[in-house]
């Protein structure tokens, strides 16, 4: 995704009312070359306003420990428990703890 196309998929969203309110197929039909899933997901995941771009803290790598060992790898009942986190990027941590630790335990 280029910054133009995000600038004209953020000006759609709003002229249809916001995120939780827009039309994904018609903002897809109005996005050459992009389809309403596309345009929707990098909504949800990276331009919405309510999603957390601050690092991972390590409180929230243990909580992830928890909720996994709970819930299994159940992403979408573990997004629950983390405001502002996407199911997307919550799997991408817990990924990123299992490689960094199969890593160590190799050395």
């Amino acid at each position: 995704w280029t910054k133009e196309e995000d600038a004209a998929l953020i000006a759609l969203i709003e002229a249809s009312g916001g995120g939780s309110e827009a039309r994904w197929c018609q903002v897809g039909v109005a996005m050459e070359g992009r389809s309403a899933k596309q345009c929707r997901e990098r909504w949800l995941n990276h331009l919405s306003p309510d999603v957390s771009k601050q690092k991972w803290t390590a409180e929230e790598d243990r909580a992830i420990i928890e909720a996994v060992a709970l819930y299994g790898t159940r992403w979408s009942e573990l997004v629950k428990a983390f405001p502002g986190r996407t199911d997307s990027a919550i799997k991408n941590r817990w990924n990123a703890m299992q490689r960094k630790e199969k890593r160590r335990v190799e050395r």
